[in-house]
């Protein structure tokens, strides 16, 4: 499926004052449009501050200063002020954080997860670690993916390979065509 660098400057030699002015058409909008994405996904993190700024500063400060914990205004609405919590441990105090958590009696929250790739046709080995799972009385789930980079891959090498066989319904297989401006 590759061509001759020569072939495709042959062809952009052939090309036509009329196709070389839509093609440049068709890039300039494309540009266009990635701006415009650019403008919008940039004016979507301003909106999602704006927010968190009133539905976590500003409202609740002006209604604790009138001494309220919720109103409802004229038009219907109720406004309330309800508490939340939120943390998140850093990659790199998780060592001090948990052994906090385990010296202070709160070690039961922690939790360990084995994940253990295994290959779909190794039966016998998939069949035993489920077997040492269920004597130890843990539970365990077994699911069955295909890694997305693993299914483009194969699509490719047997559409390459002119696989007739191959069931693009199944996959549910698109072929299409990206344009990248560096």
């Amino acid at each position: 499926m590759k061509k001759d660098k020569g072939q495709e400057i042959m062809k952009f030699d052939n090309l036509s004052d009329e196709g070389l002015a839509e093609l440049t058409q068709l890039v300039n909008a494309l540009i266009t449009a990635l701006a415009e994405s650019c403008k919008l996904a940039t004016q979507l993190e301003e909106s999602n501050v704006k927010v968190k700024k009133y539905s976590e500063t500003y409202i609740p400060e002006k209604l604790a200063s009138l001494g309220l914990e919720q109103i409802r205004l004229k038009d219907g609405k109720k406004i309330i002020v309800e508490e939340f919590y939120s943390g998140m441990i850093k990659e790199d105090d998780r060592p001090r954080a948990f052994k906090w958590l385990e010296e202070n009696g709160f070690g039961n929250i922690i939790k360990k997860e084995v994940h253990v790739p295994i290959r779909r046709d190794d039966l016998k080995m998939h069949a035993m670690v489920m077997r040492l799972l269920s004597e130890a009385k843990l539970a365990s789930k077994t699911t069955e993916t295909i890694h997305g980079q693993t299914l483009k891959a194969f699509i490719r090498e047997q559409v390459e390979a002119k696989n007739k066989k191959l069931p693009w319904d199944l996959f549910n297989i698109y072929i299409g065509k990206r344009t990248k401006i560096t």
